[in-house]
């Protein structure tokens, strides 16, 4: 009975361990689910100011419905393969950072004096958060803005996978209707303010940065050398969390 009982008692703290290990990561996972972006507060045993961070996140939380408060502790062994891979371990903590919906890093702050709308500015817009995540993969982007009915853009958008099939990281073709109001900050970062009667594409070489602006049907060799540019400086697409472009700082 005895040994039984031991045996119980060591399954069930294996049981207790294995759920912890991921516990964070599964409530992100589950509020991507639900289609919420996550405000993930980090902190460590030593941290100061916890509370005050989650009351940030809070606030944030309440300006922008589609999202929620996880806490992570930096010093729980549990977590450590978040904190590798959301590259974490030498930010001052607490620290907060934007997750998309799609599980994107789009931002992340110290949250020291922290005004929550820089929270809810770095939630992406859905094609951000596609852009996001090519970008994070070193792709190029091929932005094709148009609004409906535009007669030229599926020859833009083939023009666009022509280009795309010359280039080995297989660059993102990522499509935007101009009067998707969802998305109208974003057009304005990337340099679409206004549309007249042709298909706009817009190309991000695989750093972020924008290296071209075309309006109509384009020479394939003028979209595949754009996405491959790499200009010294300027023309970048910016991003939620304060860096130089759509991608996530790292």
């Amino acid at each position: 009975m005895k040994k039984r009982l031991g045996v119980l008692m060591v399954f069930a703290l294996l049981h207790l361990t294995l759920s912890s290990v991921g516990q964070v990561k599964s409530d992100i996972e589950n509020q991507n689910k639900k289609g919420n972006a996550v405000f993930l507060v980090i902190t460590d045993n030593a941290a100061i100011g916890v509370e005050n961070a989650v009351k940030v996140a809070n606030i944030a939380k309440s300006q922008a419905p589609k999202s929620a408060v996880v806490k992570l502790n930096r010093d729980d062994a549990a977590n450590s393969g978040l904190i590798k891979d959301y590259e974490v371990t030498r930010v001052p903590v607490p620290f907060i950072l934007v997750i998309s919906a799609k599980g994107n890093v789009a931002g992340g702050y110290p949250a020291d004096g922290l005004n929550p709308d820089l929270l809810v500015q770095a939630i992406p817009s859905p094609k951000q958060d596609e852009a996001i995540e090519a970008l994070d993969a070193s792709k190029p982007c091929f932005f094709v803005i148009s609004k409906q009915g535009f007669a030229d853009k599926s020859k833009v958008v083939a023009d666009c996978k022509t280009a795309g099939s010359k280039i080995p990281s297989n660059p993102a073709i990522i499509e935007i209707d101009f009067d998707d109001s969802r998305e109208t900050a974003f057009l304005k970062r990337i340099g679409v303010e206004k549309i007249n009667d042709k298909t706009i594409t817009v190309v991000a070489n695989a750093t972020g940065q924008i290296t071209g602006n075309f309006e109509g049907s384009t020479d394939v060799s003028k979209l595949t050398a754009a996405a491959n540019t790499v200009p010294k400086s300027g023309g970048c697409c910016p991003g939620g969390s304060g860096s130089s472009g759509c991608a996530p700082k790292k």
